[in-house]
């Protein structure tokens, strides 16, 4: 009377099980089919239901939502004059120019 080696097989890790493979695809297919049945079931409703009345602009041309507002121009004369006396009170030093660094 011999010993019989009653090992099972285990399965290779890196193969895989077509029967795990078979339930994960059918699992993927049921959700895409309820995915795509609802985004019909709220399509269809959208068909259903009487278009809404597009938004109207009031006569006079402005949104209703929208407040105007009022845009201050100032004139060329008082830009003229805040430009000399900032150019009064602060001067700009130009860099060395590159004949001047030649000479030294």
């Amino acid at each position: 009377m011999g010993r019989t080696n009653h090992k099972r097989r285990q399965p290779n890790p890196k193969k895989p099980n077509k029967k795990q493979m078979r339930k994960k695809q059918s699992a993927i297919v049921q959700r895409c089919i309820q995915a795509l049945n609802s985004d019909s079931d709220r399509f269809r409703t959208k068909l259903s239901e009487p278009p809404k009345p597009p938004v109207t602009k009031p006569p006079d041309g402005s949104l209703k939502h929208f407040k105007p507002i009022r845009i201050e121009v100032v004139e060329g004369a008082a830009l003229a004059d805040a430009a000399a006396l900032l150019e009064s009170n602060f001067h700009l030093e130009e860099p060395d120019s590159p004949k001047e660094k030649q000479d030294s």
